[in-house]
Protein backbone atom coordinates (compact mmCIF):
# COMPACT_ATOMS: atom_id res chain seq x y z
CA UNK A 1 0.00 0.00 0.00
CA UNK A 2 1.28 3.22 -1.04
CA UNK A 3 0.33 7.03 1.01
CA UNK A 4 -1.81 7.45 -2.83
CA UNK A 5 -4.69 4.94 -1.44
CA UNK A 6 -4.97 7.27 1.55
CA UNK A 7 -4.69 10.30 0.34
CA UNK A 8 -5.91 11.17 -3.63
CA UNK A 9 -3.25 13.52 -3.97
CA UNK A 10 -0.12 13.05 -5.81
CA UNK A 11 3.38 12.87 -4.65
CA UNK A 12 4.06 16.35 -6.19
CA UNK A 13 1.04 17.88 -4.39
CA UNK A 14 1.59 16.13 -1.05
CA UNK A 15 2.83 18.52 0.87
CA UNK A 16 6.14 17.79 3.33
CA UNK A 17 6.45 19.72 6.42
CA UNK A 18 10.24 19.91 7.65
CA UNK A 19 11.01 18.50 10.96
CA UNK A 20 12.05 21.85 12.48
CA UNK A 21 11.48 25.54 10.65
CA UNK A 22 14.59 26.78 8.90
CA UNK A 23 15.23 30.89 9.39
CA UNK A 24 13.02 30.63 6.06
CA UNK A 25 10.31 29.91 7.08
CA UNK A 26 10.26 33.31 8.80
CA UNK A 27 10.41 36.88 8.07
CA UNK A 28 13.32 38.56 8.15
CA UNK A 29 12.40 41.05 11.60
CA UNK A 30 11.50 37.48 13.10
CA UNK A 31 14.45 36.06 12.12
CA UNK A 32 16.72 38.80 13.41
CA UNK A 33 14.94 38.99 16.65
CA UNK A 34 15.19 34.99 17.36
CA UNK A 35 18.90 35.12 16.39
CA UNK A 36 19.55 38.64 18.87
CA UNK A 37 17.53 36.55 21.57
CA UNK A 38 19.94 33.26 21.12
CA UNK A 39 23.03 35.76 21.03
CA UNK A 40 21.33 37.12 24.52
CA UNK A 41 21.06 33.52 26.34
CA UNK A 42 23.67 33.61 29.43
CA UNK A 43 25.42 30.19 29.61
CA UNK A 44 25.88 28.77 32.47
CA UNK A 45 29.47 28.64 33.47
CA UNK A 46 30.05 24.61 34.81
CA UNK A 47 31.76 24.27 37.96
CA UNK A 48 35.87 23.24 38.60
CA UNK A 49 36.98 19.88 38.55
CA UNK A 50 40.12 20.99 40.91
CA UNK A 51 36.90 23.29 43.12
CA UNK A 52 35.06 19.43 43.40
CA UNK A 53 38.23 17.89 44.04
CA UNK A 54 39.64 19.84 47.25
CA UNK A 55 36.19 19.82 48.43
CA UNK A 56 35.92 15.75 48.65
CA UNK A 57 40.03 16.27 49.37
CA UNK A 58 38.58 18.44 52.21
CA UNK A 59 36.16 16.01 53.49
CA UNK A 60 38.26 13.02 53.75
CA UNK A 61 41.26 14.76 55.42
CA UNK A 62 38.75 15.38 58.00
CA UNK A 63 37.27 12.13 58.35
CA UNK A 64 40.41 10.60 58.37
CA UNK A 65 41.40 12.66 61.26
CA UNK A 66 38.34 12.33 63.04
CA UNK A 67 38.75 8.86 63.18
CA UNK A 68 42.55 8.94 64.24
CA UNK A 69 42.09 11.24 66.60
CA UNK A 70 39.10 8.76 67.64
CA UNK A 71 40.91 5.69 67.73
CA UNK A 72 44.16 6.96 69.30
CA UNK A 73 42.09 8.50 72.27
CA UNK A 74 40.23 5.00 72.70
CA UNK A 75 43.74 3.06 72.92
CA UNK A 76 44.83 5.39 75.01
CA UNK A 77 41.78 4.97 77.58
CA UNK A 78 42.35 1.32 77.22
CA UNK A 79 46.32 1.16 77.96
CA UNK A 80 45.85 3.32 81.15
CA UNK A 81 45.12 6.64 79.87
CA UNK A 82 49.01 7.60 78.05
CA UNK A 83 49.65 5.41 74.60
CA UNK A 84 53.07 4.16 74.65
CA UNK A 85 55.13 6.60 72.06
CA UNK A 86 57.69 3.45 70.74
CA UNK A 87 54.63 1.16 70.08
CA UNK A 88 53.74 0.32 66.37
CA UNK A 89 50.20 1.16 67.36
CA UNK A 90 51.56 4.61 68.30
CA UNK A 91 53.71 5.30 65.13
CA UNK A 92 50.59 4.10 62.69
CA UNK A 93 48.66 6.57 64.23
CA UNK A 94 50.96 9.22 63.39
CA UNK A 95 51.89 8.28 59.77
CA UNK A 96 47.92 8.33 59.53
CA UNK A 97 48.06 12.20 61.04
CA UNK A 98 50.44 12.64 58.40
CA UNK A 99 48.64 11.24 55.72
CA UNK A 100 45.58 13.21 56.79
CA UNK A 101 47.68 16.35 56.62
CA UNK A 102 48.92 15.46 52.99
CA UNK A 103 45.24 15.06 52.04
CA UNK A 104 44.50 18.76 53.56
CA UNK A 105 47.52 19.90 51.76
CA UNK A 106 47.16 19.31 48.45
CA UNK A 107 43.07 19.49 48.86
CA UNK A 108 44.17 23.37 49.40
CA UNK A 109 46.31 23.50 46.31
CA UNK A 110 43.32 22.28 44.39
CA UNK A 111 41.04 24.76 46.08
CA UNK A 112 43.17 27.43 44.94
CA UNK A 113 43.94 26.57 41.83
CA UNK A 114 40.08 25.94 41.58
CA UNK A 115 39.41 29.92 42.96
CA UNK A 116 41.50 31.29 39.75
CA UNK A 117 40.43 29.48 36.68
CA UNK A 118 38.48 31.60 34.65
CA UNK A 119 34.66 31.48 33.34
CA UNK A 120 33.95 29.01 35.79
CA UNK A 121 31.29 28.63 39.15
CA UNK A 122 33.68 29.41 42.06
CA UNK A 123 31.73 27.64 45.24
CA UNK A 124 33.44 24.41 45.37
CA UNK A 125 36.69 26.20 45.01
CA UNK A 126 36.06 28.45 47.90
CA UNK A 127 34.23 25.77 49.99
CA UNK A 128 37.46 23.16 49.99
CA UNK A 129 39.99 26.03 50.39
CA UNK A 130 37.59 27.04 53.36
CA UNK A 131 37.75 23.38 54.40
CA UNK A 132 41.38 22.22 53.75
CA UNK A 133 42.45 24.92 55.80
CA UNK A 134 40.30 24.21 58.46
CA UNK A 135 41.40 20.82 58.74
CA UNK A 136 45.33 21.27 58.41
CA UNK A 137 45.48 24.25 60.67
CA UNK A 138 43.13 22.02 62.83
CA UNK A 139 45.33 19.15 62.71
CA UNK A 140 48.86 20.97 63.01
CA UNK A 141 47.30 22.87 66.38
CA UNK A 142 46.49 19.37 67.94
CA UNK A 143 49.72 18.04 66.88
CA UNK A 144 51.51 21.49 68.47
CA UNK A 145 49.46 21.54 71.63
CA UNK A 146 50.39 17.68 72.12
CA UNK A 147 53.88 18.54 71.73
CA UNK A 148 53.61 21.11 73.96
CA UNK A 149 51.86 19.30 77.20
CA UNK A 150 54.07 16.24 77.29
Amino acid sequence: MSRNDFDYRSEEEYPRKPLRPSRDDYDDDLADDFSYRRSRRRREHPHTGWGITSTCLGVAAGLVAFLDFTIAGIMATQQGGELDENSSEAMAIGCVIFLSLGLAFFGMLAGLAGVVLPDRKKLFGILGLIINVLVFFGIGGLVCLGMAMG
